[in-house]
């Protein structure tokens, strides 16, 4: 189970908090957007679901109609379609 440390008081014996196994992480890209806020988080949390395998889905998702966004740098990128409301 994966979890924390919860903030009990002082004196009380910790508890386990439990989270959901798998934490879907949806990254929103749209045109125009810097390569670091995208490519940023989709680091982070590649990096915490290499070491805590099963830990985190990332999805990178866009509003364009073609699968894919042009960032400010001219980069392309390949994008899932948003996710219904």
């Amino acid at each position: 189970m994966l979890g924390y440390w919860s903030l009990a008081p002082p004196g009380w014996p910790g508890r386990i908090v439990g989270l959901p196994l798998i934490r879907q992480i949806v990254v929103v890209a749209f045109e125009g957007v810097q390569s670091l806020d995208v490519v940023g988080p989709v680091e982070v949390f590649d990096y915490a679901e290499r070491e805590v395998p099963g830990s985190y889905v990332i999805d990178v998702v866009g509003p364009g109609d073609d699968g894919f966004v042009t960032m400010s740098n001219g980069v392309r990128l390949g994008t899932a379609p948003l996710p219904e409301p």
